[in-house]
């Protein structure tokens, strides 16, 4: 629902919001408008501003109905981790035109100049990586671990979707995508353009994966045996960096890609 009330949908009215998250390219949209319009009551030339949380909530609810869209499997610590989401093969795709909101600000940060978007040689801190990992996890004090050092790839990320209307894992690790404890991505089997590529690096013992390193970004291009990554803390700034699904020192592998996700419409 949050995605409704962000400043890229929510002075558009219910039809236009339906045609930028379900664009007529890759859906039928139409549908999407009448069925949403009679199963919520909701005039289609209604703005989303003036809709109570209710209305919303509903609006999202009936989107969810027709795309066939079911909550994903909560990750828990006592048993190995089972498939993130269940959802129709159909459906994911109409989640990627709505990537074009966080990949906006991802593109944005991407865009500024190196000294704004970089970490900082001691003893700076550079305060706009800083408040990535503010917005990403409240609750995670930087400075107590490294500053603008901290591993940030994974608040990057959910800070592009906070400010994009989604809700973002609240975690400052890459693991936190894996576990999906608040069920708002859906797993995809292949690349989409704007999805999160979670990376796991070694060791790979532990299924539920509670400690332990890993990287996350945005999937801007792919190949067969390679990914390329727009995100945080990729040599040390935002930019987009190719990489490998796989990756290993002799036969070991050190680190290998583990999911492609979307955000689902909250």
């Amino acid at each position: 629902m949050s995605l409704l009330r962000a400043p890229s949908y929510r002075n558009l009215s219910l039809t236009e919001a339906i045609n930028r998250y379900a664009p007529p390219s890759e859906n039928h949209t139409a549908h999407y408008v009448d069925f949403v319009a009679k199963r919520t009551g909701i005039d289609t030339k209604t703005v989303l501003s003036s809709l109570t949380d209710a209305d919303l909530s509903n609006v999202a609810k009936s989107i969810q109905k027709i795309e066939g869209w079911t909550p994903g499997k909560q990750y828990s610590a006592d048993k190995p981790r089972a498939s993130i989401s269940a959802r129709a093969a159909g459906p994911a795709s109409s989640a990627a035109p709505a990537a074009t909101d966080w990949m906006r600000v991802a593109l944005r940060e991407e865009s500024l100049p190196p000294i704004e978007r970089s970490e900082w040689a001691d003893p700076g801190e550079n305060p706009r990586i800083l408040n990535y990992i503010r917005v990403a996890a409240p609750w995670f004090d930087p400075m107590k671990d490294g500053g603008d050092e901290v591993h940030w790839c994974a608040s990057f990320v959910n800070y592009c979707l906070e400010r994009a209307g989604y809700r973002g894992t609240g975690h400052p690790g890459a693991r936190s995508f894996f576990w999906n404890k608040d069920r708002h991505f859906i797993e995809l089997e292949k690349p989409q353009y704007g999805c999160i590529g979670v990376f796991r690096d070694a060791p790979f013992a532990d299924a539920a994966w509670k400690n332990g390193n890993g990287h996350v970004g945005f999937i801007t291009r792919w190949t067969d045996t390679e990914v390329e990554l727009l995100g945080g803390n990729q040599s040390n700034t935002v930019k987009r960096e190719w990489y490998a699904k796989t990756s290993a020192k002799s036969t070991t592998v050190k680190r290998k890609l583990v999911a492609y996700l979307m955000p689902a419409m909250n």
